[in-house]
């Protein structure tokens, strides 16, 4: 198992890791800026907080020399030619790189990222180190960061009345397998799962989701269902101070029971998977149903669920079942999401099943270890406006992972973990 993400992030950050990268002493920093100014040399450095470390930290831009040199020893180039003809065309190309003084004055940024940085030393006691690009995560005064396994969705329905193009990510929270012996213990988790608030403060909202998959002796998963989180219209303020109207997530057992009320939708995937969940939680929660709630009133029908309660009780299906975070994109934000011809950026979030070697034209959503960095609305919702993945390479077991291959501990080995910054 993987250690402490944030204590393994912190790790990496101070010292690289062995793989043929970070043998270099490469790594990606988050900053909150203190100041950018010239040295006496001429150089321009950012100096600030390490977000990841804690530390006291300065970074100036790579020249370009420098990072063709890099390239070489990254084996990206094979040439130190071309590998100058490469960053000079980046560099200083149609689109080139903004210096920092940009940042600071152009940008007014108070956050920022520094891409591929190699560690320089401690020059006058401060650890330095110079990076390939700099890019704005934010020039607010304050964020919140949220560290953790995370699938990010992007749905595009503009081309439907009042649609609108959407994107969020689920941040997962907790991973546990029901019990038959603590009934009380399994809801608690369902309603964890769907809170509205955080708990150390009830006036900060909180959008959640909860899943199960059932699985068999050999691992493989029989079925699965999601209760999504229901919203409800309240009174608020947006992001100017004026009134307004906007949909807020409802109490968890209102979100439980909206789920399960009787559908009367003909027969498909969600249907079904409202009946799954009816008999997964009556068995492990004590959660009352009607079987006139079921979508089909056939006896064969009737009888599989019969059969699924009776694998249940007896031990031979097992439930494992996962709490994650959403967390909504900002508007500005969201377009970088979206594909463009063949380039799919969220492509890493997913998984074509395959069966007998063959594709079966069905995905599974992987998660990613990842920095999230969000603003907050006058309504209290967090919003996206930044966000980045954590190189697996650096974290070891932390490549993308669907729910199957992630631990049954990972709140504990692996989890959510959020931090506020003001400046």
């Amino acid at each position: 198992m993987t250690d402490n993400l944030m204590s393994t992030l912190t790790q990496i950050a101070k010292t690289g890791n062995n793989d043929n990268s970070n043998s270099l002493n490469i790594t990606n920093i988050y900053l909150k800026v203190i100041d950018i100014s010239n040295d006496p040399s001429g150089l321009t450095y950012a100096t600030g907080t390490n977000l990841v470390t804690g530390e006291n930290i300065r970074v100036r831009l790579s020249t370009i020399d420098e990072s063709a040199h890099d390239l070489v020893s990254m084996k990206k180039e094979a040439s130190l030619a071309n590998a100058k003809h490469t960053v000079t065309r980046l560099y200083a190309g149609q689109k080139p790189r903004e210096e920092l003084m940009a940042k600071k004055f152009k940008r007014n940024a108070n956050f920022l990222f520094f891409d591929r940085c190699f560690f320089m030393g401690n020059i006058n006691n401060i650890p330095t180190f110079r990076s390939h690009w700099a890019n704005t995560i934010s020039k607010q005064p304050s964020i919140e960061t949220v560290t953790g396994y995370v699938n990010i969705q992007y749905k595009d329905e503009s081309h439907t009345p009042n649609g609108k193009i959407r994107a969020w990510a689920n941040v997962l929270e907790f991973c546990r397998y029901f019990t038959l012996e603590d009934k009380s213990k399994n809801l608690d988790m369902v309603v964890y799962a769907l809170r509205n608030t955080l708990n150390k403060t009830n006036n900060i909202l909180r959008e959640g989701r909860f899943q199960a998959e059932i699985i068999d002796g050999n691992n493989n998963t029989v079925a699965l269902f999601n209760i999504p989180q229901k919203y409800i219209e309240t009174n608020g303020k947006d992001s100017y101070g004026q009134s307004s109207v906007f949909l807020a997530p409802s109490e968890p057992r209102d979100s439980i029971a909206t789920f399960l009320m009787k559908d009367s939708n003909s027969a498909n995937s969600f249907s079904v998977s409202k009946d799954i969940a009816r008999i997964v939680l009556s068995v492990f929660c004590d959660y009352p149903y009607q079987k006139e709630d079921f979508l089909s009133q056939d006896l064969d029908y009737l009888q599989n669920l019969e059969n699924l309660k009776n694998q249940l009780l007896n031990g031979e299906f097992k439930v494992k079942v996962f709490g994650s975070r959403t967390y909504r994109f900002g508007r500005e934000t969201i377009q970088d999401l979206s594909p463009r011809g063949n380039y799919n950026p969220l492509k890493i979030f997913a998984r074509e099943i395959y069966q007998d070697n063959n594709p079966t034209g069905n995905y599974e959503n992987l998660y990613v270890p990842m920095l999230l960095v969000m603003q907050v609305a006058e309504t209290g919702r967090r919003f996206i406006v930044f966000h980045n993945r954590i190189n697996y390479n650096t974290l070891g077991e932390g490549k993308p992972k669907s729910l199957k291959e992630l631990s049954d501990d990972l709140d504990t080995v692996q989890p959510l973990k959020t931090k506020s910054y003001s400046i």
